[in-house]
């Protein structure tokens, strides 16, 4: 048997409006097996209808389900096993895989009609000639204008109905009146996600931009915070006053900052936090004198005063030797309890 040559330019679909007396009981029950038969490949109309190709796209799909049906090896292994050989496809036609592979539904849905008798009246419907014969008119909507689609109703529906088109294009139309399989029907395009992919899409990307320059301001170390215990804490603010960094160096100060939790406190919180671990797990200095060095952006003095506060009310208490003090240099300035 000789080799198969694929041509892309063999078929094509045509834009005349040619007549066809098509019995519709016949189209009704082939257009019922043709869904079942989709089935098996796992397509559907639904995800066909949510496919958009122009008709230079569906034109080359045809002339790969012609030579599909022409191949008979490959033609026979792609029915026995219910699904495209898509990497030996690209090759003999010249196409990649992955364009292969966005095609695949309608190559499925075209090839079905074309190789198989059982499809001859859904076959007959399209407007299918030779490129040579045609005339290469295309016809164009009017900008702006809603185009009135037809086609046979493939899948009924009370708001909507999926039609398959003489050119090939399964498309899901506005309905406001009963409709029967089988019938030809006319319509706008029902609005669906994929007619705001473009628009999704955009929104997608500055949301993710939005998230990642927010992301990235938030984990920004602006003021960094050293607290001296017996053993040292050291701790990073962003712009928002929020602990973003900590860190000991001894395995007691890490063991008390992995319990605190200290990462999304906020400042005075963190603080108030650390200075209580001091007192609970005996790390405060001999002294009893804990130095806070803050360099970087300073902290507000709001903030600061919250934390004295804190240690003014332990010291408060009947028992003198809960008592310490704490000392702290703001990037410059110093603040004493």
């Amino acid at each position: 048997m000789s080799e198969v040559t694929f041509r892309k330019d063999k078929y094509m679909f045509s834009t005349r409006n040619i007549k066809k007396n098509l019995d519709k009981n016949i189209l009704k029950k082939e257009i019922s097996t043709f869904i079942k038969e989709l089935r098996k490949f796992k397509v559907d109309l639904k995800s066909l209808s949510n496919e958009e190709f122009n008709i230079e796209e569906r034109n080359l799909i045809l002339n790969i389900a012609y030579f599909l049906v022409d191949e008979e090896v490959l033609l026979r292994k792609i029915i026995n096993r219910r699904e495209l050989q898509t990497k030996v496809i690209a090759k003999k036609t010249g196409f990649s895989n992955e364009k292969i592979i966005s095609w695949s539904n309608y190559i499925i849905a075209y090839l079905i009609l074309l190789y198989n008798a059982d499809y001859t009246n859904l076959a007959m419907y399209l407007n299918i000639n030779f490129k040579d014969l045609e005339n290469l008119a295309v016809i164009k909507g009017t900008k702006g204008e809603e185009i009135v689609h037809k086609g046979l109703v493939m899948l009924e529906g009370k708001k909507s109905t999926i039609i398959l088109t003489k050119e090939g294009q399964f498309i899901r139309i506005k309905t406001r009146c009963e409709n029967k399989v089988g019938e030809e029907l006319s319509g706008k395009e029902k609005k669906t996600l994929r007619h705001y992919r473009k628009v999704i899409v955009s929104v997608a990307l500055i949301t993710f931009i939005l998230i990642g320059s927010v992301t990235f301001l938030y984990k920004q170390q602006e003021t960094t915070i050293l607290i001296q215990g017996t053993s040292k804490v050291k701790i990073g603010l962003n712009r928002f006053d929020r602990i973003v960094y900590s860190y000991s160096p001894t395995e007691k100060g890490t063991i008390l900052i992995t319990e605190l939790k200290l990462e999304n406190k906020k400042f005075e919180d963190g603080m108030i936090s650390i200075l209580k671990g001091f007192e609970e797990e005996d790390m405060l200095p001999p002294n009893r004198i804990v130095d806070v060095y803050i360099t970087g952006k300073m902290v507000d003095t709001v903030d600061l005063n919250k934390v004295t506060e804190y240690v003014e009310s332990v010291n408060k208490d009947d028992n003198a030797k809960n008592n310490f003090r704490i000392k702290i240099n703001n990037s410059g300035y110093e603040k004493k309890n």
